[in-house]
């Protein structure tokens, strides 16, 4: 082993290795986490930069091996050799920094948006991730310690800390957790275990779908009554819910309620923002947002409310367009008007027509001071049948 150490070069404090394989040696002799630098020489100049400016000078790390993978466009027979034993599949995005444990596992992964283009910022995002693979090899010989000696809290401690690290989940850590913790108390392994949020809802959905939609809305129930997941979290259970509830028939309303859930628990997340968006497109009266579909299409007037207009609104020229999408029936336009909450601030009549056709399909609504409140309400009616859609297009066009 030591006539391979010999080959390592020492820049500054991390020890860098000549290849891969001496890297990873030299990992396991020190008992160190490797860190790799995949880039491209002949072909990727923003690896070269990130090599140069921050691979190459980075010096104020220590107790931590280096070694960096050049991934050529045209293989040389030198190259190939010190890449040897590095899976180059794996890596999706150049360049990519990994971190691996002294056994060969990979514990962690830069790359893309979590590797800044700019040199100061990956030069932190590389000491931090050399920080984080050091504390998962201290977590990793703690949980082993205290499995040995029985102590079931300090080691489920240990694995939690683990979980909480923005690393790669350990391996086998949900069984392990499970065999010495069953009941969870804290909830930190639901939490983590939930699992990619599109696989969730594609399956309460293939549930509704196949008459199992009660089934999936017990499986579900009980997750949100834990109380143990983040409200992001909370926000996809709601959102799966209503999927399985979306395609259940009889059960429009059920559906529309858990996806506004969703939107309430967690508004500014993506599952809240979904909902949001699911609960107005599926259930919701029209909007700026969706425009108008066949459910909301009457042969006799009826009255639009459109709450989606931008609050405060400020004073000023603003036309609502409205623009046939789709469909064999267009949209009859009788008025268009303003409120403020409940009280009336500008109306504009006129008979309109937006359809294959359009005519006079825009109006034009002056305020002279802010509201505080706006809704758009709109008259209108099927023309000759309610199979239409369309977009209503709100515009600020004068002071």
């Amino acid at each position: 082993m030591l006539h391979a150490l010999t080959i390592i070069a020492v820049l500054a404090a991390p020890q860098r290795a000549d290849s891969f394989a001496i890297g990873l040696e030299a990992a396991k002799a020190a008992d160190q986490p490797l860190i790799v630098f995949a880039h491209g020489s002949d072909w990727c100049l923003h690896g070269e930069r990130m090599k140069a400016d921050v691979w190459d000078v980075e010096g104020r790390v220590q107790d931590v091996v280096f070694a960096d993978v050049d991934v050529l466009e045209t293989p040389i027979e030198a190259n190939t050799k010190r890449n040897a034993g590095f899976a180059i599949k794996t890596v999706k995005t150049y360049p990519s920094l990994l971190a691996y444990a002294p056994d060969g596992a990979r514990i962690g992964l830069r790359a893309g948006a979590t590797l800044p283009r700019q040199g100061s910022d990956a030069s932190k995002v590389l000491r931090r991730l050399v920080q984080l693979a050091q504390a998962r090899l201290a977590l990793q010989a703690q949980a082993a310690e205290a499995s040995k000696a029985g102590d079931v809290v300090a080691e489920v401690t240990a694995w939690h800390a683990m979980l909480a690290q923005d690393l790669d989940r350990p391996a086998g850590v949900f069984e392990r957790l499970e065999a010495i913790d069953p009941q969870d108390a804290s909830g930190v392994r639901r939490r983590a275990a939930l699992g990619p949020f599109h696989h969730f809802v594609a399956q309460a959905s293939k549930d509704g779908k196949e008459g199992r939609g009660q089934a999936a809305v017990d499986r579900l129930q009980p997750m949100l009554d834990a109380g143990v997941y983040t409200p992001a979290q909370q926000a996809w259970i709601h959102n799966a819910m209503g999927s399985a509830y979306r395609y259940w028939e009889g059960h429009a309303e059920q559906a529309e309620a858990q996806f506004r859930a969703a939107a309430e628990v967690a508004p500014e997340s993506v599952g809240g923002l979904a909902g949001r968006r699911l609960a107005m497109q599926l259930y919701g009266g029209p909007s700026l947002e969706s425009g108008w579909a066949p459910r909301h299409m009457t042969m006799e007037p009826s009255k639009w409310s459109i709450e989606d207009v931008q609050a405060p609104l400020k004073r000023g020229t603003y036309t609502v367009t409205f623009l046939h999408s789709r469909g064999r029936h267009g949209l009859d336009i009788i008025d268009v008007r303003l409120l403020d909450g409940r009280r009336l601030i500008v109306k504009e009549t006129h008979e309109g027509f937006s359809g294959g056709a359009k005519r006079d399909h825009v109006y034009t609504l002056k305020l002279l001071w802010d509201v505080e409140r706006p809704v758009l309400q709109v008259t209108a009616k099927g023309s000759g049948g309610t199979n239409g859609h369309g977009r209503i297009v709100w515009e600020r066009v004068g002071g």
